[in-house]
């Protein structure tokens, strides 16, 4: 169950996240970085690589995420594969492979990411609105009720 939240989470944060605070003129370390912490649970660090207007989806995140879930993420073996990244002056869109192993379990998930340079340093920048419209939204709202559902699952758990 716990590895299943854990890659749901990262295709959340892949799919959905975008914000501020990256430290990196290429795009394709911030994207390594971003995915590395998301993956790991670390969303602080996460949010880092985001567009300032799009942190707060790490905040939430978080918020759905217990400690015990974000200490197990954090033993996750994480590797971002195959970074390409088309850039057009200040925007880039760029494609990875994010492979995940925690306890003898490896997933691997396709991703696409949009890309801001600002002030001579790239960030992640797409929020649920920047992703599609409304399926972007469905999605998210898919993702957010996976997330609840692992949660109170992991909570029934723990007071039987």
């Amino acid at each position: 169950m716990k590895a299943k939240l854990m890659l749901l989470a990262s295709a959340a944060f892949a799919l959905i996240l975008t914000s501020c605070g990256g430290d990196s003129s290429k795009p394709e370390t911030v994207v390594e970085k971003y995915y590395t912490h998301l993956s790991k649970g670390e969303f602080d660090k996460a949010k880092k690589y985001m567009v300032e207007e799009h942190q707060n989806m790490c905040d939430l995140l978080s918020s759905f995420t217990d400690e015990a879930t974000k200490e197990k993420m954090a033993k996750t073996d994480v590797q971002v594969k195959d970074i390409k990244c088309e850039v057009e002056e200040d925007n880039a869109v760029c494609t990875c492979e994010v492979v995940t192993k925690f306890e003898g379990k490896e997933e691997s998930a396709k991703e696409t990411v949009k890309m801001k340079k600002v002030d001579g340093k790239w960030y992640v920048n797409q929020g649920k609105e920047g992703m599609g419209g409304e399926d972007d939204v469905a999605l998210e709202d898919e993702i957010l009720s996976g997330l609840e559902e692992a949660v109170e699952a992991d909570t029934e758990t723990a007071v039987e």
